[in-house]
């Protein structure tokens, strides 16, 4: 009963029919999948290499006096002299000078 069974559901009359409408667009699918990932990862590249020559252009204009200046303009304390020290008496302390 089995291998007549198969028989029959393998032979062409029945089975090329039924597969003719059971691709449900799945090859076009992928398809579209792959050229569409093809797409992303050459995008991805192009963006890349667009910001790498942007580094390039960036670090080919950098100028260290600019840069110093601009560091000391926005953090002058450290490079500052201190502030003298006064000495404030908290409330009642002797202070004998």
């Amino acid at each position: 009963f089995h291998s007549s069974f198969h028989s029959s559901l393998l032979s062409p009359p029945l089975l090329l029919p039924s597969l003719q409408y059971m691709d449900f667009d799945y090859h076009n699918s992928f398809c579209r999948l792959v050229m569409g990932y093809k797409e992303a990862e050459h995008e991805v590249s192009e963006a890349m290499l667009r910001s790498v020559g942007v580094l390039v252009e960036n670090a080919k204009t950098l100028s260290f006096e600019n840069d110093l200046h601009y560091f000391l303009q926005d953090y002058p304390q450290p490079f500052s002299p201190p502030n003298p020290f006064t000495f404030v008496p908290f409330e009642g302390d002797d202070v004998r000078m």
